[in-house]
């Protein structure tokens, strides 16, 4: 069970630098590289949670496996806040965009509006020439 452990704490730690260069890329604005490793880190998930059917059918010292456990927990832990942090700023750059697109269609409407007034003032100064 020691080898699986530390397998388990090996896959962890990748899980948890990639969660961490996805808040890197979430702060820089490349959603590229913010992509790109979510899918490596969805894929890495998916492999750990085929391996974790097998986990923990041997036997070691329990004692020492203790400490292992408890490092796997906090990183499992760290993963969480991160996600957490991740999606509260993923959240907050979906508003902030929702209401820059309103912000544009409301001026874009007020602009059709000015058009609309600007043609009839025309064609009035136009017909009270003529």
């Amino acid at each position: 069970m020691s080898a699986e452990l530390d397998k388990l704490h090996r896959d962890l730690a990748e899980i948890y630098a990639l969660t961490k260069s996805v808040s890197r890329d979430l702060e820089k604005g490349d959603l590229d590289a913010v992509f790109r490793r979510l899918d490596v880190r969805g894929k890495k998930i998916q492999i750990l949670r085929q391996s974790m059917a097998s986990f923990g059918k041997g036997t070691d010292n329990k004692s020492r496996d203790k400490g292992r456990k408890e490092k796997i927990a906090a990183l499992i832990q760290h993963i969480k806040e991160l996600d957490e942090v991740n999606m509260a700023f993923i959240k907050d750059q979906l508003k902030t965009i929702s209401e820059s697109i309103q912000e544009v269609s409301r001026d874009l409407d007020a602009f059709k509006q000015f058009r609309t007034v600007a043609k009839k003032s025309r064609r009035q100064l136009i017909d009270f020439m003529y």
